[in-house]
């Protein structure tokens, strides 16, 4: 492989060496979603979910995200969502 700046014939074969960066991409609008929609939609993009159950929301929907919708991400990046669990029945 010649040294960057050298001069080759023609016909000469050259090497070049590319540097991938992670993709960036657009953190989904998951707020609304059923949880398992959610987890699905984030694992299609190549990223990582993290549920945290939170009381006083709809069951088994997803309250809130973090990073919040429309951020950028990184590929293999984590999306943690807040879903709804349902209270255990008072007496």
């Amino acid at each position: 492989m010649p040294p960057a700046g050298a001069a080759v014939r023609t016909g000469e074969t050259v090497t070049l060496i590319v540097a991938v960066t992670p993709a960036n991409l657009e953190a989904p609008d998951l707020v609304g979603m059923s949880e398992s929609d959610a987890i699905s939609a984030i694992e299609s993009m190549g990223l990582n979910a993290t549920i945290r159950y939170v009381d006083g929301k709809k069951a088994g929907t997803v309250a809130a995200q973090r990073p919040v919708a429309r951020s950028a991400v990184l590929l293999d990046q984590t999306i943690t969502i807040e879903v709804g669990r349902s209270r255990p029945a008072t007496k």
